[in-house]
């Protein structure tokens, strides 16, 4: 029997900061993977058929979401947060890597950009192989159907860049 791959550590960066991914462990990503689903339902039951063609009411998915995300408690939302970036390596220009395990990394990280933790959070989904990224994308890591290309397009030309 083949030996299953492992996933290698992928460097990423997002709004001009360099970040290290590395695998969340099987069972924590299960039990993250859970959390996520049942945030994302509400969102994924406006997608037409989970059609890498489909395209969803963006402020119908939007509304979903906050939704969802206004019904969690805010310490488990802290430690959903927590939990997702717990993997993620923080690489600053000529200073030591920043291991992201505590409220002080992150305050020290992303203070003033707020908006770099969801992108980050995203990656690490998409890195990881959330279900949602299977299931929608039918296997390929690539969530098409959240966003349309003009949004996508948005979101790349907002600092968000990837990079081998």
């Amino acid at each position: 029997m083949e030996e299953p791959k492992l996933l290698e550590i992928k460097t990423i960066t997002i709004d001009n900061k360099k970040f290290q991914m590395h695998p969340l462990p099987a069972i924590r990503a299960l039990k993250l993977d859970k959390k996520i689903v049942s945030l994302l339902l509400p969102v994924l039951s406006g997608v037409d058929g989970f059609s890498l063609d489909a395209e969803i009411n963006l402020s119908t998915s939007i509304t979903a979401l906050s939704n969802s995300l206004m019904n969690m408690k805010e310490n488990d939302f802290i430690e959903l947060v927590k939990d997702m970036l717990s993997t993620i390596v923080y690489l600053p220009d000529g200073n030591v890597p920043i291991e992201i395990q505590s409220d002080e990394d992150i305050n020290t990280i992303f203070q003033g950009s707020i908006i770099t933790i969801y992108k980050l959070i995203w990656e690490v989904m998409r890195y990881n192989s959330f279900s949602p990224f299977v299931v929608v994308a039918g296997g390929n890591g690539m969530i098409q159907t959240f966003f349309s290309a003009k949004a996508k397009t948005e979101i790349k030309e907002d600092g968000k860049k990837l990079e081998k």
